[in-house]
């Protein structure tokens, strides 16, 4: 359900990021920079779409290492 919602969030918020002009060179500026041809605004929904529950989980355990987290308690709380 997570990943459904953030599906639909990422592919139902982008058309609101194409209300200008100054909003549609930043997106095309923004895909240029980082290699992508200018047809990616056509493909980028359906690829968004396409991840699915496993393709999360597989990013999460390539990028998100437990063992070296860092954890930060302020103030003075008891049972620590």
């Amino acid at each position: 359900e997570e990943v459904d919602l953030a599906v639909q969030y990422l592919t139902g918020s982008f058309p609101l990021s194409l209300d200008s002009n100054t909003g549609i060179a930043g997106i095309l500026s923004g895909y240029q920079t980082s290699g992508r041809s200018a047809d990616y605004v056509n493909q980028r929904n359906a690829l968004i779409q396409a991840v699915t529950r496993e393709d999360v989980a597989r990013a999460a355990r390539r990028f998100y290492d437990p063992a070296a987290f860092t954890f930060v308690v302020v103030g003075q709380p008891e049972g620590l």
